[in-house]
């Protein structure tokens, strides 16, 4: 287990300094209007949409650990390049959103790979443990922050040298996990598309599955583009701040996922999963946009991005413990990839209409629409899923 959470440590580190240093680089140091933010932003989350579900299936195939390995390795070479690029002086847009697409879908298969390696660690108590890898994997992201806090002093060329750096370090601790043995398969590309097609058909089927991916992909279009492009546009243009008030955002958003986490340890769990998993996608982002809309003060909001992080705490444990709980170790990876491709997809969408919206209406204007979107989709899951009533595993995982 402690190697497990070193891995994580090793990639959210370098991700905590990516999320601050990447929408600074766009708003900040470029300072592009806020649909090219918006356009930036979504393509680093766009090669989910084409890679994650072979990422997955590729996860199942292969060897897990090697592969963790290696996606280290690879994820330590963008950051090195885009850090030479600004010192050569050839920085410009287009080159961040080459890097952007890059890493984009390096993150494609670092996601599902990892969580099938977590089923393995779990030995047991798979709540505690998914709750555990969720305060590991939001807390290390504040030291990501705090580095890249220092954006205005150093520029951001030393800064993605750390990067790559620190995401290297997740090669060597990766060697302590233990096995888990690529599943003995037919390698040809039929039966490749054939497993991506059992792992949609699984989702799709199973009562508990097919609606978390449901709010998982609602949940993204509505409040993704909200944090990725409407705070750091607010940050900019409302409260003239820039890598400083980025990072301090980030901070209060990992600090309530942080507390809730500790929470949630502390008490045992959660048993009422799908209710607690609905109820966090009303109260945290809905809540805090409500609230931001008013115009209301830079300490107030950052306080209102600590309330969103403490449900995304909750959202994210519940519907990863769901998840886990009803999925069979033979689909595993494949069922956490079509989990991030909802996740995933939605990102660009999101990003790209906020862009567009926050231009047309304003930042603070724009802040209003999601929390009523989310309100809609919420109703819609309630009356026409049983989401709401799984607490404790209750369906069988199917064997595909």
């Amino acid at each position: 287990m402690p190697a497990f959470f070193g891995v994580v440590a090793a990639w959210f580190i370098p991700h905590g300094l990516q999320l601050v240093l990447f929408p600074w680089l766009l708003a900040v140091y470029l300072h592009l209007p806020p649909d090219l933010v918006g356009v930036g932003q979504s393509a680093l989350q766009l090669p989910g949409l084409f890679l994650a579900l072979l990422a997955g299936s590729l996860a199942d195939r292969w060897d897990t650990r090697r592969l963790i390995i290696r996606l280290h390795l690879f994820a330590m070479v963008p950051p090195l390049c885009l850090a030479a690029v600004i010192w050569g002086g050839g920085f410009s847009f287009p080159v961040l959103l080459g890097y952007a697409l890059v890493m984009g879908s390096i993150l494609s298969f670092v996601n599902p790979t990892r969580d099938a390696m977590l089923a393995v660690v779990a030995q047991g108590n798979l709540q505690r443990i998914v709750t555990g890898t969720t305060g590991v994997q939001f807390g290390v992201q504040i030291i990501g922050y705090g580095i890249a806090m220092l954006a205005g002093v150093t520029g951001p060329a030393p800064l993605l040298l750390v990067q790559g750096v620190l995401v290297s370090a997740g090669a060597f601790l990766a060697r302590r996990l233990p096995e888990r043995p690529p599943r003995p398969v037919n390698d040809s590309p039929s039966s490749l598309v054939q497993e991506v097609v059992d792992g949609l058909r699984l989702a799709l089927r199973s009562p508990s599955i097919a609606p978390v991916l449901l709010l998982s992909f609602c949940g993204s279009v509505l409040y993704l583009g909200s944090f990725f492009v409407l705070i750091p546009v607010l940050i900019r243009d409302v409260y003239h701040g820039g890598a400083r008030e980025i990072g301090l955002t980030n901070i209060a958003f990992m600090a309530g996922t942080i507390l809730m986490t500790v929470l949630m340890l502390r008490v045992g769990g959660i048993r009422r999963r799908g209710r607690a998993y609905m109820l966090a996608n009303l109260w945290g982002a809905g809540f805090a946009l409500l609230v931001i809309s008013r115009s209301v003060p830079f300490g107030v909001m950052v306080l209102m991005l600590g309330v969103w992080g403490a449900a995304a705490g909750v959202g994210m444990s519940m519907s990863r413990t769901i998840l886990q709980e009803h999925t069979p170790e033979s689909h595993r990876a494949r069922i956490f990839s079509i989990y991030q491709l909802c996740f995933m997809a939605g990102g660009p969408v999101g990003s790209v209409t906020m862009g567009y919206l926050v231009k047309l209406f304003g930042p603070v204007q724009a802040a209003l629409l999601p929390p009523l979107g989310m309100a809609v989709v919420v109703t819609m899951v309630y009356r026409r899923t049983g989401l709401w009533h799984i607490d404790e595993p209750n369906e069988p995982a199917v064997s595909g």
